[in-house]
């Protein structure tokens, strides 16, 4: 993936920075090629040798002396970076501040796939002519979504792979989706459709709007038979309330809130500055010179990178797990078990946000006992298991065949995913590996 360097934040009004004469403060953030933060990410000013490292968000601040300068960014697991700062990039600078966005690649991309021969991981669907495009479990076997030829289908297979029942259905859906009660839907772009019955009489109900879908049940994230868990994203997504309501009363109770303040701060003031640079560009239709058409570039650039960078959603999941919720908030670095009523039980740190390479996710396996969190060091997935009594990571697991393995999933003691398979035009197939 190109290396993206753009004008990611426009902090300029940001912090408010206050410089002394001849200095300047560099503002940027550190991703990998998947826009997930690198936290620890080393900085580093190879004039006056000064540094500093990515927070949580992948964020760092740095101040220097007002010359030019090159700063050299790394972080284990991924090719370095040097970016040169020239004289004149800094004396243009806003407020005395530079903002950058730092994209570091994996340095296993660019090599090639190693052939690892090992009894305990296999295809666990081998059609050539079959495309799978996503999966879910099934109490029989699978849910497979997939194409052949020309023809949509849902199948349900059984662990040896026998086909026990298809279902034709609409081209092109996106993927699966289980609900909080535990139904599975194929989603499409305008439709949502419930996949009903057992493997003798398997069968989609009437599909409802997407909009319905996503405004009702999207937003439950876990179901008791008298409590309904949900989720409400606050402005730029940058802060997440929790909350029950009890099914007969309708009684509507908080469970928590979690706002992540820094980046709410940086991220509204980025959003005005923005929108009142967008009016602006409407008002001078008429006016088509370069440096208008350069205005209003500069402009869609800065509404495109808010909408698809700086709104994204922070992760703080709430899970359902042996039967009780927990809320891992990791702005605090501590998760939160609740028993249905949504009443706090007890409280545990967690630390598995700071591993080389966490990647945003938290994999409940199929029986809902078990925790999992997704790490990537060099390409290659690692499945940390997380003690539900301490938080500590009591076991890791590499899925050590593929790189960039998707969609992982946990049963019964094995790990199932996706891979892209180069080598036969792009065709997915779904593997399964053993982890214990």
């Amino acid at each position: 993936m190109r290396l993206l360097i753009t004008l990611f934040f426009a902090l300029t009004s940001f912090w408010g920075f206050v410089q002394e004469k001849g200095q300047i403060t560099i503002v940027g953030r550190v991703v990998d090629t998947d826009n997930i933060p690198l936290i620890g990410a080393t900085i580093l000013d190879t004039i006056t040798k000064k540094g500093t490292t990515t927070n949580k968000q992948g964020i760092f601040y740095l101040t220097l002396p007002k010359q030019a300068t090159t700063i050299y960014i790394s972080y284990l697991g991924y090719y370095a970076l040097e970016k040169k700062m020239t004289r004149t990039e800094i004396d243009q600078s806003k407020k005395d501040t530079i903002l950058l966005a730092i994209s570091l690649k994996p340095k296993t991309e660019e090599l090639t796939e190693v052939e690892i021969r090992a009894a305990n991981i296999a295809r666990t669907y081998d059609k050539p002519s079959t495309l799978i495009l996503d999966y879910d479990f099934h109490p029989e076997g699978l849910f497979l979504l997939l194409s052949e030829g020309n023809q949509y289908k849902l199948r349900l297979i059984d662990g040896n792979s026998n086909t026990l029942k298809d279902i034709a259905i609409r081209n092109n859906p996106e993927k699966l989706f289980r609900d909080c009660f535990g139904n599975l839907h194929i989603l499409y772009a305008d439709t949502v459709y419930q996949i009903y019955g057992d493997q003798s009489d398997l069968s989609l109900l009437n599909g409802f709007p997407i909009r319905k879908f996503e405004e009702y049940l999207l937003p439950c994230v876990a179901a008791y038979d008298d409590v309904l868990f949900f989720e409400d994203y606050g402005l730029h997504n940058q802060s997440i309330i929790y909350y029950l309501i009890e099914k007969n009363s309708k009684k509507k109770k908080l469970v928590q809130k979690i706002v992540d303040k820094e980046s709410f701060t940086a991220i509204d003031d980025y959003y005005r500055e923005t929108m009142a640079e967008a009016g602006i560009a409407p008002s001078t239709v008429g006016d088509n010179s370069l440096a208008q058409q350069d205005f209003a570039r500069k402009v869609e650039k800065k509404v495109w990178f808010y909408q698809l960078t700086l709104s994204r959603p922070i992760y703080n999941p709430l899970c359902k797990v042996r039967d009780s919720i927990f809320i891992f908030n990791h702005i605090v670095d501590s998760a939160f078990v609740l028993n249905e009523q949504g009443e706090l039980q007890r409280t545990f740190p967690i630390d598995y946000q700071y591993k080389n390479g966490w990647k945003n996710e938290i994999i409940i396996d199929y029986s809902g006992e078990e925790i999992y969190v997704k790490c990537v060091r060099g390409g290659l997935a690692y499945l940390l298991q997380i003690d539900p009594d301490s938080g500590q990571v009591v076991n890791e697991f590499k899925l050590k065949r593929h790189v960039f393995p998707d969609k992982i999933k946990v049963r019964d003691g094995f790990a199932y995913y996706l891979y892209n398979e180069k080598m036969e035009s792009g065709r997915m197939n779904i593997y399964r590996q053993k982890i214990k």
